[in-house]
């Protein structure tokens, strides 16, 4: 194939091609491109000059620099695939993609996709996506490869690999031809409707892994992006979405939309939302000549739950106040939950927190005698509440309450 330039432009591209939405395309050839922008050889290295040019030669894909050198495309972010007019995949960029794959390639054992830190920065963020040797394709925060880091799982057990095929059928198949496949989701794809097809699975910033399809008219410029399947329906679910001693929770009166919480006696950290709350004020422990009675309260949250954290006690109490009471005269004692008549006690710093109205758990945080108890509930309507609000790098929003004297 000879050498074509594709040059890095907002508003077109050289050597014959157009930009068609979100792909590029020209009636021999169409190159899928799963990010506008084009970054350096690795992921997380700087920017490359708008005047840098991409060389489609017979030796594959190379990157010009604006000074003239070149240099391979072997280790990228972005995922690239070029489709013949059957939409197989006759080039792809690389075997070890970044957060996307794209129809006709695959995660085999042993591979990875790392999330974005944002829609906007495509460097490596928090969570990643494990095609794991056992068969198991697993979702962890990011370098965490521990069973409580883990908050999805496709339960699958083998020599498998996550294959994306060309028509939207994402499946785990057995790598060496034998064993069962297990289908995650089914696209459709149907030449004849006068309309280019394209899937992409990818690891989103948020931590959920989903198969996107967009749909191109061949008469005109027109598109549009559908949510094919995601393999988790609630963000609160994702581990590590919420940094330490902070908690995720749907957002009252609106589908699917989550916000973070500091718990009470806890504010925001200022210089990195993403990194949680920090504790209002110093803990003395059992140093102090006051009993724990008149130095602590009790601040309890309903429909509370920490999973993947684990307390260093658990025991058995009929009563929820018995289970709070005996937090606070614990000295290392910071925060209990109580579900199921099991009295389960947490050191700081508290992980994974999220409440839903499902979780029939209480949480309480031990805080000084002179916080105010009121607490903000997030399954109640919030009117009453004063809310300060600030967004982290992606997008998230973390309440620190100020509450009504």
């Amino acid at each position: 194939m000879a050498a074509e330039g594709l040059k890095n432009t907002r508003k077109k591209l050289v050597a014959g091609f157009r930009i068609l939405g979100y792909g590029i395309q020209d009636t021999r050839i169409r190159v899928r491109v799963s990010r506008n922008s084009i970054r350096g050889i690795r992921r997380d290295g700087p920017l490359v000059s708008s005047n840098s040019t991409l060389l489609l030669t017979g030796d594959g894909l190379l990157l010009q620099t604006e000074q003239g050198k070149k240099v391979p495309i072997t280790e990228n972010l972005l995922t690239t695939a070029i489709y013949d007019h059957r939409s197989q995949v006759i080039w792809q960029s690389f075997d070890s993609p970044t957060d996307t794959i794209l129809g006709g390639q695959n995660l085999t054992s042993g591979m990875d996709l790392v999330s974005s830190v944002s829609a906007t920065n495509h460097s490596s963020g928090r969570h990643w996506l494990k095609m794991q040797a056992d068969g198991n394709l697993v979702s962890y925060q990011i370098n965490m490869s521990i069973p409580e880091a883990a908050y999805w799982a496709s339960n699958t057990f083998g020599d498998m690999k996550l294959s994306l095929k060309v028509w939207g059928f994402l499946v785990l198949l057995p790598e060496t031809g034998t064993g069962s496949p297990h289908p995650l989701a089914t696209g459709s794809y149907d030449p004849r409707n006068n309309r280019t097809i394209i899937y992409r699975a990818t690891l989103d910033a948020d931590g959920i892994f989903i198969l996107y399809l967009r749909n191109y008219s061949v008469m005109s410029r027109s598109s549009r992006v559908l949510i094919v399947w995601s393999n988790l329906h609630d963000q609160c679910e994702v581990r590590g979405v919420c940094g330490f001693n902070s908690y995720c929770a749907l957002i009252f009166g609106k589908t699917n939309k989550t916000e973070c919480h500091c718990y009470p006696g806890f504010l925001i950290n200022p210089n990195d939302a993403f990194r949680g709350c920090y504790k209002n004020g110093s803990d003395d422990g059992c140093t102090g000549n006051e009993g724990p009675r008149l130095r602590y309260n009790m601040a309890s949250i309903d429909h509370m739950l920490w999973p993947g954290d684990h307390p260093y006690s658990v025991v058995r109490l009929e009563k929820l106040r018995v289970c709070s009471d005996s937090c606070l005269e614990d000295c290392s004692c910071k925060a209990v939950l109580y579900i199921n008549g099991s009295c389960n006690k947490y050191k700081l710093p508290l992980r994974y927190g999220r409440t839903s109205p499902d979780i029939s758990a209480t949480g309480f945080i031990k805080v000084a005698a002179t916080h105010n108890l009121q607490f903000h509930n997030p399954m109640a309507n919030r009117n009453s509440t004063s809310v300060n609000e600030t967004k982290n790098s992606r997008g998230l929003i973390f309440h620190h309450i100020r509450l009504p004297t």
